[in-house]
């Protein structure tokens, strides 16, 4: 039977609808390209691309190569030589007009320094041991008397203590200053003086601040104007046995004391002058004035006993500067056409014949340098500017007066020194630098 063919669906005959395909659609552009794979970049490498910048560089290095100078630096050892010693004689001389070297007269400017020193020293005693012994100490003395006068009191004067009433006795002769106004308020002179016990014995012995009167000048006007303190303890009063003081005692005790008194001295004469100025042992002069005070005796029953005495010191000092400039101009007239080494200069300095009154001495000079002879320094630039690095090299190692030298140019790749001396450095360089 043959298949039937409809153009028109017959009633009853229902066919399924298919529903249409969805199309996506982006909601943004840029979503929309971000799905599309772009294709890769083809890259190309072109050497054209770097002829200009290397052109430029070597540009650069060739202007830098033929037409920028040099710098040059020239190191020299100079030859050098020792300048024969010499000795020489110039005057010190103090308060000098102007204060300068005079290099016609062979005067070096001085200045006249002193001071005084008082010192104190204890010792101790050696000798047999005795049964007793005598307190001694220091006691400073007052003088308030108005009007103002100075007075003196003999050696042995009595002081009487207060409230102990034990006498001591004086060892020196008092010289004591008068009275003086300050501040519309009269202050007493006083000197510091050594006393003994009258007697023997541990009652003797008294604590310091006790206040002593003078029986001798009771009924005078100074009596009530004078006394006495002892500003530390008055000791070495004993009823047991003390040692004894020998002769032997008291002459090494006095040569100690003037040995270490001038060293003191001497130490605070140099502290007080300028760090500049030069002290010589042998321009100064150091004494004791007047006699030095014992607080004992040859056979005194003392376990330690006390000296005293003002040290006088005077000196003529200068400056080392002056003695330099002097003697570089004497070594400088001896070789006019040298030159001084750099801290070559030695001097030796000795002071003699000293004469306080005159305010003059003679020092004598040792004195010795190097010297080296070379050209100005402009006149070694000049032979050396414009020249090849090898020739100027054997130019300077040959000139008179060099023991050796160097040359350094910057940049590295040049070979010839510039022509600007200006751009010429020279450095001396002199053995044990």
């Amino acid at each position: 039977m043959a298949k039937k063919i409809f153009d028109i669906i017959p009633p009853g005959v229902s066919f399924k609808e298919e529903k249409p395909q969805q199309i996506k659609f982006f909601e943004k552009r840029s979503d929309f390209q971000s799905q599309i794979k772009k294709p890769k970049e083809k890259t190309s490498f072109s050497p054209a691309k770097l002829l200009v910048p290397v052109a430029v560089l070597a540009l650069f290095f060739g202007a830098a190569y033929f037409l920028i100078e040099a710098d040059a630096k020239i190191e020299i050892w100079p030859e050098t030589s020792l300048a024969n010693p010499s000795d020489y004689h110039v005057l010190l001389k103090a308060g000098v007009n102007g204060q300068q070297v005079d290099f016609e007269q062979n005067i070096i400017p001085a200045l006249l320094i002193q001071n005084t020193l008082d010192s104190k020293m204890d010792f101790p005693a050696t000798g047999p041991i005795e049964n007793k012994a005598k307190a001694a100490g220091t006691l400073r003395v007052y003088n308030k008397y108005e009007p103002p006068a100075a007075f003196s009191l003999v050696i042995g004067t009595r002081f009487l203590s207060s409230p102990q009433e034990k006498t001591f006795k004086s060892l020196e002769k008092i010289n004591l200053p008068a009275a003086t106004y300050k501040d519309g308020k009269l202050v007493p002179g006083f000197v510091d003086i050594l006393v003994e016990a009258d007697q023997s014995g541990t009652d003797y012995n008294i604590g310091a601040s006790a206040t002593f009167s003078i029986p001798k000048l009771v009924g005078t006007n100074y009596f009530y104007t004078t006394w006495a303190e002892n500003l530390k303890p008055i000791t070495g009063g004993s009823d047991t046995g003390v040692k004894t003081v020998t002769k032997d005692d008291l002459d090494k005790a006095k040569n100690q004391f003037l040995e270490e008194s001038f060293k003191k001295a001497k130490t605070a004469l140099a502290s007080s002058i300028q760090s500049d100025f030069t002290l010589l042992d042998s321009l100064l002069n150091q004494e004791a004035s007047g006699d030095l005070v014992f607080s004992a005796k040859e056979k005194d029953a003392r376990d330690t006993f006390e000296i005293s005495g003002k040290i006088v010191s005077k000196a003529l000092v200068f400056k080392q500067s002056d003695v330099d400039a002097y003697a570089e101009n004497l070594l400088k007239a001896a070789n006019s056409s040298k030159k001084i080494v750099p801290n070559s200069l030695k001097i030796v300095s000795v002071g003699r014949s000293i004469d306080f009154n005159q305010q003059t001495a003679q020092l004598d000079l040792s004195v010795t340098a190097k010297t080296y002879l070379l050209d100005e320094e402009q006149k070694i630039k000049d032979l050396l500017k414009g020249q090849k690095l090898d020739y100027a090299f054997s130019l300077i190692n040959n000139s008179s007066g060099v023991e050796k030298a160097d040359i350094t140019l910057s940049p590295f790749w040049k070979n010839k020194l510039p022509s600007n001396t200006d751009k010429i450095k020279i450095k001396l360089t002199f053995d044990g630098e």
